[in-house]
């Protein structure tokens, strides 16, 4: 009789997640990924102890990939712009995966976003002060209207409601930017004057 063929944890991830940007985390099953791998779902149980584990693994991987896109973003030339641009390109790029970590019904609190114990978070409100020259406070306010309008043009892309190029993307960025500033400008002035 030849000897098994030993499925190796990582391709069994691998796998789970081909799964989940084809059908979604709930398409996650020991029976989908045996499939795809041609095995018995012996290897999946023998490298985890159930399918709970294997989906929080997955997960993971999803929030790893994300945060590789924002460390590309932050090494652009505008490193505050770049990371608009790696979100929205890692919704375009991977819709399922941007499902499961931005539009999944988690009912977080608007300041969820802003926690400076999160890498992307701690790295997007230094890089805006940075670009900004704005408090910290200040940069709160600004970076959730910018992170909002960011988010809108990322889910409507993967949800391919809407098709824009790369340069219409920066363009938009750009002037929401613009427009930020000029009103944290304004209420500078106004509050002068009182």
């Amino acid at each position: 009789m030849p000897p098994r063929k030993r499925i190796q944890k990582e391709k069994i991830l691998e796998a789970a997640l081909d799964i989940v940007r084809e059908a979604g985390l709930e398409a996650i099953n020991a029976r989908a990924i045996a499939g795809r791998l041609g095995c018995s779902v012996q290897p999946i149980f023998s490298n985890f102890a159930s399918m709970e584990l294997l989906r929080e693994e997955v997960i993971s991987r999803a929030k790893a990939l994300y945060h590789a896109y924002m460390e590309a973003g932050s090494r652009e030339a505008i490193p505050y712009k770049g990371l608009g641009m790696a979100y929205i390109r890692f919704a375009r790029e991977e819709p399922a995966l941007f499902h499961i970590l931005f539009m999944s019904n988690l009912n977080v609190a608007y300041d969820h976003y802003m926690q400076l114990d999160d890498v992307t978070s701690r790295m997007a409100i230094c890089q805006g002060i940075d670009a900004t020259g704005l408090s910290p406070e200040q940069m709160e306010k600004f970076h959730w209207n910018i992170f909002i309008f960011t988010h809108g043009i990322a889910a409507l892309l993967a949800d391919r409601t809407v098709m824009l190029t790369e340069e219409q993307i920066s363009d938009m960025l750009t002037d929401m930017f613009r427009g930020q500033m000029a009103l944290i400008r304004e209420e500078n002035e106004r509050e002068k004057h009182y």
